[in-house]
């Protein structure tokens, strides 16, 4: 009999410590949402966005007409005149505009794979600024005044991290094929770690952080930060509008970093004297 009161209380005490996990772990997806909800409601963060996305914009746009003016149109007229001479015009201009519209669907598909990943590492140093500015709105926190030294290394940094994170996603993209369902977790597990810490990684710079002590801080909250990276995977899947989200993101990672960790002792690893590789680990 009286084993069953021991078995009772690890049974409650189990399932206290699941509650209490997936709890965590759904706080910190809330972040995410918020800082989108946060970002929309402050017009005067907008700026530090529009900037960097019609950026891009341009960018992609003028890669677009370059690829296609000057590779695939002249491919596809000396494949035509090819084919005119043997199955006839008709067949030359159906073959020429299967060729163009094979091209322009797949540099749509190119540019919605990797359009966030530039919005990113266009919109790093507009992002570090825009979150200063909502610290500065919303927690009274006095811009940190960064060195250009330091500037440059958040800048680089941040370059590294996510440069790293889209080869894994690549990596895991082609597991896929490989092992259907094993992938696709190690994906989530992964990435939503990594997606956790990039995008409260401004709020660390502003702390004189480097990202590898942003992620000691988080020794104890593990969970909140596996929810709020997890909810960011899943936001950047939506498809065409998710990068109107990422400056959200970046202020729900800022709103994590100020609740969760706020008045913790920030250890203060300087950048300026850290190493890259330490930035990107």
């Amino acid at each position: 009999m009286s084993g069953r009161p021991r078995t009772a209380s690890r049974s409650a005490s189990a399932g206290a410590r699941l509650r209490a996990s997936a709890g965590a772990f759904v706080r910190g997806g809330g972040y995410a949402l918020r800082g989108i909800k946060e970002f929309f409601r402050w017009p005067r963060l907008w700026g530090y966005a529009l900037i960097p996305l019609v950026s891009v914009t341009i960018v992609f746009f003028l890669i677009c007409r370059c690829v296609m003016a000057w590779l695939v149109r002249p491919a596809g007229e000396w494949l035509q005149a090819w084919v005119v001479g043997w199955a006839g015009e008709t067949a030359g201009e159906i073959v020429l505009c299967c060729l163009l519209v094979s091209a322009t669907l797949l540099l749509f598909l190119l540019s919605a794979a990797i359009k966030n990943d530039l919005y990113e590492l266009f919109g790093s140093l507009f992002f570090a600024r825009m979150v200063r500015r909502y610290e500065e709105l919303v927690y009274h926190r006095p811009d940190p005044r960064l060195s250009l030294g330091e500037e440059a290394v958040q800048t680089l940094s941040c370059v590294v991290y996510a440069a790293v994170t889209l080869v894994l996603a690549l990596v895991f993209f082609v597991l896929g094929f490989l092992l259907p369902g094993v992938a696709q977790v190690l994906t989530v597990l992964v990435l939503g770690r990594r997606y956790g810490i990039g995008y409260c990684a401004e709020a660390g710079f502003n702390r004189r952080l480097s990202l590898s002590a942003l992620q000691r801080q988080f020794r104890g909250r593990r969970l909140v930060l596996y929810g709020f990276g997890t909810m960011c995977f899943l936001i950047l899947l939506v498809p065409l509008v998710s990068t109107l989200f990422i400056p959200g993101l970046c202020i729900g990672g800022t709103i994590l970093v100020n609740e969760e960790c706020g008045r913790a002792e920030w250890e203060t690893d300087k950048l300026p004297n850290k190493e890259l590789a330490d930035h990107a680990s």
